[in-house]
C-alpha cells in the first residue's frame, strides 16, 4: 500500500510518527462518518417508529429550528456528535430514547478504549 511505500521511503523517526499521526487522525475521521450515520440513522428511525419512542434527537433539532433540516445539516450535526464522543467536549445534542441512550453508551465505551490505545500507540512509539 501507499502508506507502507512511504514507511519504507522515510529515514527519520520524526516523519514516521507525524505519518502514524495522521493515519491515526484518518482513521478516526473515517470511523466518525460511519458512527454519525449510525446516530443519525438512530433517530431517524425512532421519529417513524410506530411505540412511544417518536421523540428523538433529530425531532427536537427540528423542533428548535422550526423548519425541516437538511441532509447536509443533519449530517455536520451528527458527525459533531460523534467527535465530541472521542473528546471531552460536549454538545448540546443529547439521547432523547432508550435506542439513543444506547447507541450513545456503545460508543462512548468503544471511544474510550480506541482513544486510549491511540494515545498508548503514538506514546510508545515516541520513546
Amino acid at each position: 500500500s501507499v502508506v507502507s511505500e512511504l514507511h519504507d521511503m522515510i529515514h527519520s523517526e520524526v516523519l514516521l510518527t507525524a505519518l502514524q499521526v495522521c493515519q491515526f487522525i484518518m482513521g478516526i475521521l473515517l470511523l466518525n462518518h460511519y458512527i454519525a450515520c449510525g446516530w443519525y440513522g438512530v433517530g431517524k428511525s425512532a421519529m417513524s417508529d410506530a411505540t412511544d419512542f417518536r421523540d428523538s434527537w433529530v425531532s427536537r433539532l427540528q423542533v428548535n429550528t422550526g423548519h425541516d433540516i437538511s441532509v447536509g445539516y443533519a449530517y455536520s450535526t451528527s458527525l459533531h456528535w460523534s467527535l465530541t464522543q472521542f473528546t471531552p467536549a460536549s454538545m448540546e445534542i443529547v439521547p432523547c430514547n432508550t435506542y439513543e441512550r444506547l447507541y450513545t453508551i456503545f460508543v462512548m465505551l468503544f471511544s474510550f478504549v480506541l482513544f486510549s490505545s491511540m494515545l498508548s500507540s503514538i506514546t510508545t512509539s515516541m520513546i
